[in-house]
Parts: structure tokens; sequence; C-alpha cells
């Protein structure tokens, strides 16, 4: 059984028959994963054995696995052009994030659900793309890796950052919980910042704007340019 092929452009060769895991994920299978994966606790900062977890089932199905720096799970498929090609692969990346906050909800199966920390975000989507890379019937000369980011949680974001700064795959696709019937372009970020307003003193019944009246009003000024 395999997936759909993922499309490249015209200017990568199709390969006559490319090579697929001789042991590919049943859906039973899958869905056992899935139940490993949100029963191994995996909060922020305590990744380890879910990303292990990963990256042995990852191997099992015939992924090249590894652990980077950062403790982020990597599992990549590649394959080659026919006839020994020299052109660079194209590479995508499928990321999902495997910790979570914490929290502490029994994993059950009540009436095809599966219920759990992380099950919806984001071990479920995390899951759904390892399977489907694994099933995947891939073109030629192609590089698909699934990463198990960790630390989404938090506000560093480090599995996410390490690799954004090691790799320029030429597309990612992000497996968050956003439904069914679409693919989200874009979503909201994050913004830190420390503004100082220093303003001479002076009577609070005076003309003058205070500095919380300032400082209120220079950052309605970004919400607006934002928006």
């Amino acid at each position: 059984m395999s997936g759909p092929a993922i499309s490249l452009p015209p200017s990568i060769p199709e390969a006559s028959a490319t090579p697929i895991p001789s042991s590919l994920p049943s859906d039973a299978e899958s869905v056992a994963f899935l139940h490993r994966l949100v029963a191994t606790p995996s909060v922020s900062g305590q990744e380890r054995a879910a990303v292990e977890l990963f990256v042995r089932s990852a191997a099992a199905w015939g992924f090249e696995t590894s652990i980077d720096e950062a403790g982020n799970g990597i599992a990549t498929r590649r394959t080659s052009l026919p006839h020994h090609g020299t052109a660079p692969a194209r590479e995508l990346v499928l990321l999902g994030h495997i910790d979570t906050v914490p929290g502490n909800i029994p994993v059950r199966m009540e009436g095809g659900i599966l219920h759990g920390r992380g099950s919806v975000d984001a071990k479920g989507p995390l899951a759904a793309m390892l399977v489907a890379a694994a099933r995947a019937d891939l073109p030629s000369n192609c590089t698909l890796r699934v990463v198990a980011a960790v630390g989404e949680e938090t506000p560093q974001s480090a599995g996410a950052r390490h690799i954004a700064q090691s790799w320029r795959p030429h597309a990612c696709i992000i497996g968050e919980p956003s439904g069914w019937t679409g693919v989200t372009l874009g979503y909201k970020g994050r913004l830190v910042m420390h503004a100082t307003l220093r303003l001479p003193g002076g009577h609070s019944a005076g003309p003058h704007a205070s500095a919380g009246d300032a400082i209120m009003r220079y950052w309605s000024s970004i919400l607006d340019a934002i928006d």
C-alpha cells in the first residue's frame, strides 16, 4: 500500500521505480504508534523518551534516523536520480512538535477517538506525517524529512529554531491541528519586546500625557501597524 505521490517541479526527472520501505505501517500499526506516543510523557524539556520512540518506529519503517543537537528526532527518506545524475535533490520537510504542556489526561480510546495529552496538539499530526512519509511513492532525486521538534510549547521554540537555522528545504509543512478542510498559510506569531519611556516629572493632573498614557499609545500604534 502506498500514498499519493509528492509532486515536484517538472525540472526534476521522474523515477521509473523509487525505493519504498519493505515494511510499511498498516492502519492498525499507525494507531498503535500514536497511542504509544501519546502515552509517553513529553512535557517541554523532557521529550527524550518520546523522541527515542519516534526514531525507533521510523527506523523500523525504513527511514534513516537521528537525534540532532537540539534533541529533535529526525526521520529521512531519500531517492536518487536515475543514471547517477548530479542535480541537487529537492527537499521537503514535514515538521511537527513532540512536546506538550503539563497536565495529565488519561490515555484511552473511546468511540474510535484517542484521548490523551498531545493527541491533538500535536502528536496526532506528527504521527500522521510520519506514516504518510513512510507510505508515499517518492519521485526521484528527493529528500523527505520528518522532524519531531522539541520545545515548541516554550517561548524559545528551540527545536524548530534549530531546524530553521540549519536547513533550507524547498518546502516545509508544519503539522498543527488547524483543521482538515484546507491548508493554513499563515498564523499568529509572537512578539517579545521591552520598551522604556522617560518623560520629565510632573503632576498627574497636569496638561501633559503621563508615561503610562504614552506607552499605551505606543503599543496601540504597534497593533495598528500589525493589523
